[in-house]
């Protein structure tokens, strides 16, 4: 159901997981959920560090992202399939508060709901929203990342900074601003098609006023946040420069209306 691809197929990501020891089941599955709906380049690495600093609204991580995080994981908590997976995630991976927490892109989430698992998996469930209202600015961010292998830079490593020498490719970018489009489609066919209306956070959002963000977020979810938290305690830091900007101005120039 989730893949993995080795050098000959795609096999189901829990074949490939040995069961070195029997995981025994300790601590009360969560009570609240909630799933982090996202588009790649919104800020959600970001966001998820923050919401994990309250210590009231869980872990967020990709927990069913299957190029790697999932095989981290599972090294921890070996499972036999996606529903002991998530159970011992709910029990492990939780705040003090029972409240778990998890991020996702649309290709990741569509296994569990060609499936019919969510209910199962996570109920009960709500659905946060996180997109960019700026999409030509996140799709160069997307290609530079792409382009550079650099996705996130962290606040306490050392980080060379990213090249100047990345090319500028107004075609390769246009491609990613459709996919962010058709990306974006599918999610809110997803919420119209299960009649889910989810809480809309933008990363513009976020940049303008954490804090409330944040409590929107609680609030949502029925819970109190004790710590305060601000931008100043990301882990991660802003990659983006005035590169971003000029080519976004470039391309925005040559796509402009002619004025009769």
């Amino acid at each position: 159901m989730i893949y993995v691809t080795t050098d000959t197929e795609k096999v189901d990501i829990f074949s490939t997981i040995a069961l070195k020891r029997k995981e025994r089941k300790r601590g009360i599955t969560s009570r609240k959920n909630y799933i982090l709906c996202i588009t790649e380049r919104s800020g959600s690495t970001m966001f998820c560090s923050l919401l994990q600093q309250t210590q009231s609204l869980g872990m967020p991580d990709e927990y069913l992202n299957p190029r790697g995080v999932m095989q981290y994981y599972l090294e921890q908590y070996p499972a036999n399939n996606i529903s002991d997976y998530f159970d011992l995630l709910r029990r492990r991976q939780s705040s003090n508060n029972l409240v778990f927490g998890m991020k996702t892109n649309y290709i990741d989430f569509e296994a569990i709901v060609k499936e019919k698992l969510i209910g199962n998996l996570f109920e009960p469930v709500k659905f946060i929203y996180l997109t960019r209202q700026d999409i030509l600015l996140q799709a160069i961010s997307s290609y530079i990342a792409r382009t550079s292998g650099r996705w996130h830079s962290f606040v306490d490593q050392e980080d060379n900074p990213i090249s100047q020498d990345i090319p500028y490719n107004e075609e390769a970018i246009l491609i990613i601003v459709n996919n962010l489009i058709l990306e974006r489609a599918n999610w809110e066919f997803f919420f119209s098609l299960y009649s889910i209306e989810p809480l809309r956070i933008t990363y513009e959002d976020i940049l303008d006023d954490t804090t409330r963000s944040i409590q929107d977020v609680a609030k949502f979810i029925g819970v109190r946040i004790k710590n305060k938290v601000d931008l100043s305690m990301s882990k991660t830091q802003k990659l983006g420069d005035l590169r971003n900007q000029e080519w976004a101005e470039c391309i925005r120039a040559n796509h402009r209306l002619l004025s009769f």
